[in-house]
C-alpha cells in the first residue's frame, strides 16, 4: 500500500510525475533499443483559471478528477499509461504506438471531456482541453524531447484556438521556438 500511494497522485488516483519519469526512461531506452515507437500526448485542461476562479477549487478537484480519469481509462484501454503531470496537465505515454494510433486515442478522451456536464450549484459547466503529441521516431528523433515536444504540440493547441489535438512537426517546433526567442527580446 505504502509502494501504491508512492507512485500514485494523491488528489486523482493515477500516477505521478515521479512514477511518469521513471517510466518515460524505461520505454525510452526500450524504443530505442528495439527501434520501436513511443508516443507521449500531453494534456492541459482549457480555461482553468477561470474554472477555479468562478466555481471554486473543490469544483476544480472534481474537475480534474474526472478528466484524470478519462484520460487513464483510455490509457489502459491501449496499453499506455496516465499520470497527472502537474495542476491541470496530464501525460498519457503509449509504448510501440503510432502518431495516427495516438491522435484517435487521444481525440476519443478529448470527446469524453467534450460530453462531460458537470454541475456547480445548479449550472452546467463545460470543460474542454488542449492536446499536443509527439513520436519517436516519427516526429522527433530524441526520445529524450518527447515531453518538451508534446508540450510544443500543446501550446500550438492553445494558440491555435484550444480544444484540439495537435501533432509536433518540424514547423510547430520552430514557431514555438521562435515565439519563445521573440518573448524573451521583449523582456
Amino acid at each position: 500500500k505504502m509502494k501504491d500511494m508512492a507512485i500514485r497522485d494523491a488528489l486523482t488516483g493515477i500516477y505521478n510525475r515521479g512514477h511518469l519519469n521513471t517510466q518515460v526512461d524505461k520505454f525510452s531506452k526500450r524504443a530505442f533499443q528495439m527501434n520501436s515507437s513511443l508516443t507521449v500526448a500531453l494534456i492541459d485542461i482549457d480555461r482553468f483559471k477561470e474554472i477555479n476562479d468562478t466555481y471554486g477549487h473543490l469544483f476544480g478537484d472534481e474537475v480534474i478528477k474526472k478528466i484524470a480519469f478519462y484520460a487513464d481509462s483510455i490509457a489502459t484501454k491501449y496499453d499506455g499509461i496516465a499520470a497527472r503531470y502537474g495542476g491541470e496537465e496530464f501525460v498519457m505515454v503509449f509504448p510501440d504506438c503510432s502518431v495516427d494510433e495516438c491522435s484517435l486515442f487521444v481525440e476519443e478522451m478529448r470527446e469524453l471531456v467534450n460530453d462531460m456536464l458537470l454541475e456547480c450549484d445548479g449550472q452546467i459547466v463545460k470543460t474542454r482541453v488542449s492536446v499536443g503529441i509527439a513520436s519517436y521516431p516519427e516526429t522527433c528523433d530524441r526520445v529524450q524531447e518527447l515531453l518538451n515536444r508534446a508540450d510544443e504540440a500543446m501550446y500550438y493547441s492553445k494558440k491555435s484556438g484550444r480544444n484540439r489535438v495537435t501533432i509536433d512537426t518540424k514547423e510547430i517546433h520552430e514557431y514555438v521556438n521562435q515565439q519563445i526567442e521573440t518573448a524573451n527580446v521583449i523582456a
